[in-house]
């Protein structure tokens, strides 16, 4: 089955920490490796819960062991997650091309095609607007530019897109790039892709006071993401390199 991967980051990273678990810690080993590539850990663990009351510990540890292939694993992730994520799992099975079936005793099925066609990532939801929003903050996270094969920063793209940074993560990277919003010359679509990233996002600039907020903001894991799960999901220098493509 062939799916979008900015649609199922967190449903890989998380059938992947727990296949590289070890015997007698799954659930530690699962958490470990779902946070490790990039999750928050309450929706880690939240996923990790879910998954137990469907499969139970004895079949996730067997699963691990290679003893056994668990039925429905991709839908019990997707919707999981989603559950984990505040979105309704209806929606995120359609996002990734499976259609919900009935739903039995308060959980969604669905019935998944032989191949799923890619989708175009969602619209965001908004994040904040300009009366009070809160300042666009990120984490501390490297993120570097013409250096150990990254860009300069300001590169411009083969697609328009200019490059921000890159942020290394273990032997892999995201890297992260920046196009101004068409009709506002102060706002800059903000996309992370590569190994753990999912995020998209408006951010709003005052060059005047060096100050930006989000006007919308999706991090791949729900649409309605807190300050907080931004913050964890953008490094602090890509903010400030946009401020700096869009103030000069």
């Amino acid at each position: 089955m062939v799916i979008n991967r900015k649609m199922t980051g967190m449903f890989a990273i998380s059938i992947a920490a727990l296949l590289g678990s070890c015997g007698g810690k799954v659930k530690s080993e699962f958490v470990a490796g779902c946070t490790a590539q990039g999750a928050p850990k309450s929706k880690c663990t939240c996923l990790y819960g879910k998954l137990k009351d469907r499969y139970g510990e004895e079949g996730l540890e067997a699963m691990q062991e290679g003893k056994t292939e668990l039925p429905g694993m991709l839908e019990a992730t997707v919707v999981g997650t989603a559950q984990c994520s505040g979105v309704d799992p209806a929606v995120a099975l359609r996002r990734l091309g499976i259609e919900p079936r009935a739903t039995v005793a308060g959980e969604t099925h669905a019935t998944i095609p032989e191949a799923a066609v890619s989708r175009a990532p969602t619209t965001p939801e908004p994040a904040g607007s300009s009366s009070g929003a809160a300042q666009a903050r990120g984490s501390s996270a490297e993120c570097i530019e013409d250096q150990d094969g990254a860009p300069s920063f300001g590169s411009l793209q083969d697609d328009g897109r200019v490059f921000l940074c890159r942020e290394p993560v273990e032997i892999y990277w995201n890297d992260w790039y920046g196009s101004k919003v068409d009709g506002n010359s102060n706002s800059v679509k903000i996309v992370g892709e590569g190994k753990t990233s999912m995020f998209e996002g408006e951010l709003r600039v005052d060059c005047n006071t060096n100050s930006a907020y989000w006007a919308s903001a999706s991090t791949g894991f729900g649409d309605n993401p807190s300050e907080e799960d931004i913050r964890e999901a953008i490094p602090e220098r890509v903010i400030s390199n946009a401020r700096r493509y869009v103030c000069g």
